[in-house]
């Protein structure tokens, strides 16, 4: 396995510095680092061993305040405004443990009693949304007649649904807006012959790196209804409300919505 430095430097660039052009390098680090674990073709002198073939994306190590036991609150406190260093902390261990990735959590983080059950948190939503959240990815092409490893598609929005995030624009440092947000969705599953096929599932994530609050225009719910999983602005879990069309996300905030099936009604005998 190997540490990911470049996931550490992009999220805490982007969501406590706010820093222009990060979009595209943000979205590259939630959707496994291509860029680092991917195979490179074009490079002759690759020695065997190396990235002369794909790696999964599980064998980058993920992790917000680097090696050693150092507490994630510590740098925060340094780095970003003293008030909003708890929110910044968890929005980072939100980015955290919903990019594909291992996500490594230092002890003192996890002996912080608040952190620590956020943290136990996030782990179980990870779990339940495996499917979303640590697809197999091995960043390379299906041989001839095989099907795609990933089942799940990824959009890629702005703070509203409807604007398409112009990459060229947010590499510059120009795009209009630097919220980030995505929408991952299950694909057809593979059912038993004569069964009911199985409805998918979703998830919305979305940061916002800014001081203030924005308000994000959410994309169609995959079966009818967004519900609040975690926001990291709202420390109290439980206490969130049911998001409508709009949701207004809190300075240095993250936040994850998930659609799920919603359970039939018992046939009245």
């Amino acid at each position: 396995m190997q540490l990911n430095d470049q996931f550490r430097n992009d999220a805490r660039a982007y969501l406590i510095q706010n820093q222009p052009g990060l979009l595209s390098a943000l979205a590259t680090r939630i959707a496994g680092s291509a860029d680092l674990f991917a195979p490179v073709r074009d490079d002759p002198s690759m020695l065997p061993g190396g990235l002369a073939v794909g790696r999964r994306a599980s064998f980058g190590v993920n992790t917000m305040a680097g090696l050693g036991d150092r507490m994630l609150l510590e740098g925060m406190l340094l780095e970003a405004d003293p008030d909003k260093a708890d929110t910044v902390a968890r929005s980072l261990l939100m980015l955290q443990f919903c990019s594909a990735g291992t996500p490594m959590v230092s002890a003192s983080t996890l002996s912080n009693k608040a952190f620590g059950a956020f943290v136990a948190m996030l782990a179980r939503v990870r779990q339940q949304y495996a499917s979303l959240l640590t697809p197999p990815l091995n960043f390379r092409d299906p041989a001839p007649g095989e099907p795609p490893v990933l089942n799940r598609a990824l959009t890629w929005y702005a703070a509203d649904y409807g604007a398409v995030v112009d990459w060229a624009c947010a590499a510059a440092g120009a795009a209009p807006t630097n919220v980030l947000a995505l929408m991952l969705s299950e694909g057809t599953l593979p059912t038993p012959p004569g069964s009911k096929p199985i409805p998918p599932r979703a998830l919305y994530l979305a940061f916002n790196p800014y001081d203030h609050p924005v308000l994000l225009v959410l994309p169609p719910a995959l079966n009818g209804v967004w519900r609040v999983v975690c926001d990291a602005s709202m420390p109290l879990l439980g206490q969130q409300p049911s998001p409508d069309t709009n949701y207004e996300l809190g300075p240095k905030s993250a936040l994850l919505l998930a659609s799920d099936p919603i359970p039939s009604s018992p046939t009245a005998l």
